[in-house]
């Protein structure tokens, strides 16, 4: 975790880049959506996602759908008959 000095850091070189401004209200905003948004991104980062199943026929559109074939299925499609 990189922290609140980090965050600073990283949101100061960002604004700079892109040539923006940011006045204090604002980045207290930026640093407020950091702190509750960081600890999700940061598992997700770590997480071991090479056992999951990429969705078949994905459209973004539309809800995920399960793969029929999936362990476990059988259990559901039963208790939902």
């Amino acid at each position: 975790m990189q922290g609140k000095d980090g965050f600073d850091r990283f949101a100061a070189g960002g604004l700079e880049l892109l040539g923006l401004e940011a006045d204090e209200a604002e980045r207290a905003v930026m640093g407020a959506v950091d702190a509750i948004y960081r600890p999700h991104v940061e598992a997700l980062l770590e997480a071991d996602l090479d056992d999951i199943v990429p969705e078949p026929r994905i459209d973004l559109s539309k809800s995920p759908e399960a793969d029929p074939a999936a362990p476990g299925r059988e259990a559901e499609d039963a208790a939902g008959q």
